[in-house]
């Protein structure tokens, strides 16, 4: 869980020293700072599970952020936000324990195949247009579809995306 002041985002751990999460949760916190300034105010907590309590079923760990970098070509639009995603160095390494462990990344050239199975999860609405959030981590299986398909489905929503690159 990534904490910014008073609002908060989920997000992945990727290795040691980072994190992913979305463009959209630190866009704004960013146009508050100043380059190479701290980044103050904000931390992850790794091991979150219930959220605003101090009792979780496996000790949390905190982490300070040293430095967030912002997909060059992150666009925010009112539809779907373009290249929405941005990575964040912790201040120190993390040390992981049996519930803190960075998530399994295909290698880079590697094609997934349509139909696989990806998990999501996060804190985040369960039905659409919903302002009910739950309060314990939520998680779901998916599958993967063709970029076209994806493409297709918001274009037929209205949602202009242009293929990624």
């Amino acid at each position: 869980m990534i904490r910014i002041r008073d609002s908060r985002c989920g997000g992945a751990l990727i290795g040691r020293r980072h994190v992913v999460t979305a463009g959209h949760c630190v866009k704004a916190h960013l146009q508050n700072t100043i380059d190479d300034s701290p980044v103050r105010g904000v931390h992850v907590y790794l091991g979150e599970y219930s959220l605003y309590n101090s009792r979780e079923p496996l000790p949390r760990q905190r982490y300070s952020v040293d430095k967030i970098h912002v997909h060059p070509y992150y666009e925010f639009t009112p539809q779907a936000d373009r290249y929405d995603v941005a990575v964040m160095k912790l201040s120190r390494p993390v040390r992981y324990d049996v519930h803190i462990r960075p998530i399994c990344l295909p290698k880079r050239e590697m094609k997934i195949p349509v139909g696989s199975k990806a998990m999501v999860a996060g804190w985040g609405a369960t039905e659409p247009d919903s302002i009910r959030r739950p309060k314990e981590l939520q998680a779901v299986d998916v599958n993967v579809v063709d970029n076209s398909q994806c493409e297709n489905w918001h274009a037929s929503k209205g949602i202009k995306v242009s293929p990624c690159h």
